[in-house]
């Protein structure tokens, strides 16, 4: 499997679980506004994870960009 289909299942098994997540807090708290306030250690990790799975996907491809791999001519 190439980099490219790792990528492609890396993002498909994240939109999955970003919808699950969605659809759970949907379901959890329709209709009561109030079970949403005091969650801080929620909103917080909500804020880090994202930015974490940014940082994770760009770390190799900032790599490349530094440092691009050799390529050998074909003879």
């Amino acid at each position: 499997m190439n980099l490219m289909h790792a990528a492609l299942w890396i993002c498909a098994a994240l939109a999955t679980a970003i919808f699950g997540v969605m659809l759970h807090s949907v379901a959890t708290f329709r209709g009561s506004p109030t079970g949403l306030r005091r969650r801080t250690l929620v909103e917080i990790a909500w804020a880090l994870v994202p930015i974490l799975i940014v940082v994770a996907a760009a770390t190799p491809v900032l790599r490349m960009q530094i440092e691009p791999p050799v390529v050998v001519a074909a003879e």
